[in-house]
């Protein structure tokens, strides 16, 4: 039964979505913000989009991390709720076309490589997804590349699915986005 409830959940969840994936705004979310709600459809629909066929994607991203651990222990310590609220708030802002890099600079829980390009990443897909990352061609140790899964599961995911300056969300979510709430845009 256990082993279920997940399966149950995410059921329950599909129907109330229906098959745009949008959940209806009438049903409000004890504690949530309707800026919180929006984020959460956002982030399932930009997941539910296809690929696009590339073979090398860039974005940026701010990371607002929930709790403090590892490189973020100058940040403060936000619980769940608090860093989704405030990564809803700055998607609005990043939307109505607030400057992304700078946002970045100053929100971002991430390692900031670079003040001209913070949280800018280089995803690309292996050519042959049978060998092991240790085994791969290296790529440019001068750039911030990667691997497209040696990045989260969702990070990767939804860089493969915004359109060229394109800002998405990705919500945090056990394995998938372990770190917290990623707001993405795509660059190249």
């Amino acid at each position: 039964m256990t082993r279920l409830l997940p399966i149950i959940a995410l059921g329950l969840l599909l129907c109330a979505c229906g098959p745009s994936g949008n959940a209806p705004a009438s049903v409000p979310v004890m504690g949530v913000s309707a800026a919180a709600e929006d984020l959460r459809r956002q982030a399932a629909a930009l997941l539910a989009r296809p690929e696009i066929d590339v073979e090398e994607v860039t974005v940026q991203h701010c990371l607002i991390a929930v709790r403090n651990r590892g490189p973020f222990v100058d940040k403060p310590s936000l619980s769940h709720l608090e860093a989704e609220e405030k990564a809803a708030q700055l998607l609005i802002r990043a939307q109505r076309g607030d400057d992304f890099r700078l946002l970045v600079l100053e929100n971002t829980y991430d390692h900031i490589q670079s003040e001209t390009e913070p949280g800018v990443y280089i995803m690309v897909r292996p050519k042959d997804m049978k060998i092991p990352p240790p085994d791969r061609p290296k790529l440019d140790p001068e750039k911030p590349m990667y691997y497209r899964d040696e990045m989260t599961l969702w990070f990767s995911m939804a860089a493969w699915r915004l359109q060229v300056g394109e800002i998405g969300v990705i919500e945090k979510s056990g394995e998938n986005s372990p770190y917290g709430f990623h707001i993405i845009k795509r660059l190249k």
